[in-house]
C-alpha cells in the first residue's frame, strides 16, 4: 500500500513493481529506522508518523486529481458522491471477478502450463527446505542468530550501536515487524530468516525470467540455488537456512542487476532510483552483500561502455553517480557512529583484519560448469556486442569477475573473511550464469510448439529425475541452545507477560531474556544468594531478600548438558563455555539440596527427559 502511494512505479510486469516497491521500501525504512534511533523515537506510531508526513509531502506536489487517487481513491470520491463504500467495494469486486473469469474462460492447456506448475514445484520445495528448521525448532540457528537477536532488541529499545559501529539495517528491519506485530522478536527472527533466503531464491527465477522472457533457463537456475545449493555451497549451506544480515543483503543483488540493465537501455529515471536504493539496502544491511550488488550493477554498466564502443553517455553518468550515492548512504552510519563516539565493533574487526594462509578452492564440478559457462557467455557476449545487445557480456562479465574473486583472489589475499564469503556470493552469481547459459543454448533452436512442449517437460523430468537421484532435506542449521531448553523459555515469557520474572540460566540466554526479564548466570546466583537463610533468595550477610529480584525466579535446570557437533570450527570456543557450565551445574545442584534441606519450598513448573524448570518465590 504505501510503496504504491510513496513512489512512482515502474513500466513493467506486477514482479517488477514488487522487486521495485520492496528496494525502495526497505531503504526507506531502514533510514528512517537510524533517524528514528538516534533521537530515542523509534516505535511503530513514529514509523508510521514518518511514512504519512512523506506521503502528505508527496501528494502536495501532484496534481487534485492523483492527490484523490492515491489517497485510497474510489472509496473518498464515492464518499463526496454520498454512496455507500460497501456499494463501491462491492461494484470493484464484481469488475475483478468478471476479468478473473474472462481470462479463466479463454485459459488454455500449453508448455507454459507446464512451466508455471514447475515454478510452483521448485519454489515450494525450496521454501519447504528453508523454512522446516524455523517451524519445527524452537532455538535460533547458529551463532551469529543470537547476535542478530540482541542487536534487534537494542534496536527496539533505542540503542544504536550497542556493541560498535556495524550496518544495522537487517536490525532494524527485524525491529520494526516487532513494534508492528506485538510479537516475541524471537519469532520474527526465525520466520524472516526463511522469508529473505526464499526471496534470493525467487530473484534469481526473476532476474532470469525478467531479462530472457523465457521459463527455461530461469527454472534451472531457481533449482540449482533453491534446492540443490548443497552441490555449491557445501558447509555454507545451513547459512540459507538461518536468519543473517548477509543473506538478507542478498535479497537486493539480483533486482539491482535487473533495474541496471533496464535503465540503460530505456533511461527511464523511475528504474535508475530503484538501482539506487536496492544498493543502499544492501550497503545499509551487509558489506558483503554490498559487494555483490555493486558487482551486478557494475556489470552492465561495463558491459554497455563496451557496446557503446568506449563513448560515455549520460545514461551512464547517472548510473555512475547512483552508484556513488549508495557508497555514501551506506558509509553514513560509520559518520554518525564516529560522531556518537561509538567505535566499529571489535569482532568484526578482527574478523575483516584475520589473515592466514588460505589454499585455493577445491573446486566442484558444478564451480567447473559455472566458469565454462562464463566464459562461453563471454564469447558470445562479445558477438552480441557487435549488434548492439550488452546483455549476454552482463552476465558474462558477473560470472566471470566473481569466479575470479572466489577462485583466486580471495586466496591470494590470504583474508579469512574474503575467503569465507565468497562462496556464498559465488553461489548465486553461478546460478544465474548456469540459468542464463540454458536460455542461450535453447534459444538457438527455430521456435516450434512442439519444441517448446519438449524444453517445458524436459527440464521438468529433468528436476524429478535429480530430485530423486539426489534427494532433498531440509536445512537444519546447528544451534547453541537445545530446542527443550528455548521451549521453556517461551513457556515462561506466555505466563509472565509483564517482564518480570528472573532467570537463572547461561549467557547464552541473554539475547532471549534481553527486554523481556532478567537474567542472572547460574555461578553468580549460587555464589550471592545464601540457601539456609531463613528467608528464600536473601544474600550472603543480607538480613532480607533483595527488592531487586522480581516475585518469580525460574531456574532451568538440564538433565544433560546439550552440546554442538564437535565437528563444526566454534567448538573449541564452545568446549571452554561447555567445561564451565558443567561446573556450575553441580554447584548449582549443591545449592538446591541445601534449599530444600533449609525447608524451603521449591516448585517444579516442568520436568522432562532433558530439562526440569524450578521456580522459587521471592517474599520480599
Amino acid at each position: 500500500m504505501f510503496p504504491r502511494w510513496l513512489f512512482r512505479q515502474v513500466d513493467g510486469s506486477r514482479s517488477d513493481r514488487f522487486w521495485s516497491s520492496y528496494l525502495r521500501m526497505n531503504c526507506l525504512l531502514i533510514i528512517i529506522g537510524y533517524v528514528l534511533v538516534v533521537f530515542k523515537i523509534f516505535a511503530g506510531i513514529s514509523v508510521l508518523a514518518c511514512l504519512f508526513g512523506i506521503l502528505v509531502f508527496r501528494l502536495r506536489r501532484t496534481p487534485h486529481r492523483t492527490r484523490l487517487v492515491a489517497l485510497g481513491g474510489a472509496f473518498f470520491y464515492s464518499s463526496l458522491e454520498s454512496q455507500s463504500w460497501w456499494v463501491h467495494l462491492r461494484q470493484k469486486l464484481r469488475k475483478r471477478w468478471a476479468i478473473f473469469y474472462r481470462d479463466l474462460r479463454r485459459w488454455h492447456f500449453s508448455h507454459r502450463t507446464i512451466e508455471l506448475f514447475a515454478f510452483w514445484v521448485v519454489f515450494v520445495l525450496s521454501v519447504y527446505i528453508r523454512s522446516y528448521d524455523a517451524l519445527v525448532h524452537a532455538a535460533p540457528s547458529m551463532s551469529d542468530g543470537y547476535t542478530t537477536l540482541t542487536w534487534a532488541k537494542y534496536i527496539d529499545m533505542n540503542q544504536l550501536f550497542h556493541d560498535g559501529i556495524y550496518p544495522q539495517g537487517f536490525y532494524i528491519y527485524i525491529a520494526l515487524i516487532g513494534k508492528l506485530a506485538l510479537v516475541n522478536l524471537l519469532y520474527i527472527l526465525k520466520y524472516s530468516g526463511a522469508f529473505n533466503n526464499s526471496l534470493v531464491v525467487w530473484s534469481i527465477y526473476y532476474t532470469l525470467k525478467n531479462l530472457t522472457g523465457k521459463a527455461n533457463g530461469a527454472l534451472v537456475g531457481m533449482a540449482l540455488y533453491g534446492v540443490f545449493g548443497y552441490l555449491i555451497l557445501q558447509d555454507d549451506w545451513s547459512r540459507v537456512g538461518a536468519s543473517l544480515s548477509q543473506e538478507f543483503s542478498f535479497v537486493f543483488a539480483l533486482p539491482v542487476l535487473v533495474f541496471a540493465y533496464k535503465y540503460l537501455k530505456s533511461g527511464r529515471p523511475e528504474e535508475g532510483y530503484t538501482v539506487f536504493f536496492g544498493l543502499s539496502a544492501a550497503g545499509l544491511s551487509h558489506p558483503f552483500g554490498y559487494a555483490l550488488a555493486l558487482l551486478c550493477a557494475g556489470s552492465p554498466l561495463l558491459a554497455e561502455w563496451l557496446v557503446q564502443h568506449l563513448r560515455w553517455n549520460r545514461k551512464m553518468t547517472w548510473m555512475t553517480g547512483a552508484i556513488l550515492a549508495s557508497l555514501f548512504v551506506t558509509l553514513w552510519p560509520l559518520a554518525v557512529g564516529r560522531l556518537l563516539g561509538h567505535a566499529v565493533n571489535a569482532a568484526s574487526v578482527t574478523f575483516i583484519h584475520a589473515h592466514q594462509a588460505i589454499p585455493f578452492p577445491q573446486l566442484t564440478w558444478l564451480d567447473i560448469l559455472g566458469a565454462a559457462c562464463s566464459m562461453f557467455l563471454c564469447v558470445i557476449g562479445v558477438l552480441h556486442v557487435l549488434r548492439g545487445d550488452s546483455l549476454t557480456l552482463s552476465i558474462a562479465l558477473a560470472g566471470l569477475l566473481m569466479f575470479t574473486l572466489y577462485e583466486w583472489l580471495a586466496p591470494l589475499s590470504q583474508s579469512v573473511a574474503l575467503s569465507s564469503r565468497a562462496i556464498d556470493m559465488w553461489a548465486i552469481i553461478e546460478a544465474l550464469v548456469i540459468g542464463y547459459t540454458v536460455y542461450l543454448l535453447l534459444s538457438f533452436f527455430p521456435v516450434r510448439a512442439w519444441w517448446q512442449w519438449t524444453q517445458a517437460v524436459g527440464i521438468y523430468a529433468l528436476f524429478q529425475g535429480a530430485v530423486a537421484f539426489c534427494g532433498v532435506n531440509p536445512i537444519i542449521p546447528y544451534k547453541l541452545l537445545s530446542n527443550h531448553n528455548v521451549e521453556q523459555y517461551l513457556q515462561i515469557v506466555k505466563q509472565q507477560t509483564n517482564g518480570s520474572y528472573f532467570l537463572v540460566a547461561p549467557d547464552q540466554y541473554y539475547s532471549l531474556v534481553l527486554d523481556t526479564g532478567y537474567l542472572m548466570h547460574v555461578n553468580a546466583f549460587v555464589h550471592e544468594f545464601n540457601p539456609k537463610a531463613r528467608i528464600p533468595l536473601t544474600a550472603y550477610g543480607a538480613g532480607k531478600p533483595s527488592l531487586a529480584i522480581p516475585h518469580d525466579v525460574y531456574i532451568i535446570y538440564p538433565k544433560h548438558l546439550y552440546e554442538i557437533n564437535p565437528s563444526l570450527s566454534i567448538y573449541p570456543i564452545e568446549k571452554k563455555i561447555y567445561q564451565q557450565d558443567e561446573l556450575a551445574y553441580r554447584n548449582l545442584a549443591h545449592w538446591l539440596r541445601q534449599y530444600q534441606s533449609a525447608g524451603h519450598s521449591l516448585q517444579i513448573e516442568y520436568d522432562g527427559p532433558n530439562t526440569t524448570v524450578y521456580l522459587i518465590y521471592n517474599n520480599k
